[in-house]
């Protein structure tokens, strides 16, 4: 998660999956919602239970990596991710390899 960004479909999957343990696993009969999905992902300070965005939390992760290879480049993470991702230039300058766009077009992941 904190490589990759992870699909639209995939996070909508797992807020649905919480919100079903949440607020009940019975599928005979509808459960009230007392709040909105939103509202459970508020922090705890401000009036939620303080559950992550995914997304948010997905893209958090992503920048901190990004953060990571311009912080220290000499690091032995950074060595293996840019030479697996992006050998042959900077992170600033990468572009999506032929694989990745086959990989992206058959699974629906956002680019």
């Amino acid at each position: 998660m904190n490589l990759f960004r992870l699909s639209v479909a995939l996070i909508n999957e797992i807020h649905r999956l919480c919100a079903r343990f949440w607020w009940g696993l019975d599928n005979e009969k509808r459960r009230m919602h007392w709040c909105t999905w939103d509202g459970l992902c508020w922090h705890k300070a401000d009036g939620g239970l303080g559950f992550r965005n995914l997304s948010l939390f997905n893209q958090s992760l992503l920048a901190k990596q990004a953060w990571r290879i311009h912080n220290d480049p000499n690091s032995l993470a950074v060595k293996v991710v840019k030479g697996i991702y992006f050998a042959n230039t900077f992170l600033a300058k990468a572009k999506m390899s032929k694989r990745a766009c086959v990989f992206v077009k058959k699974y629906d992941v956002e680019s």
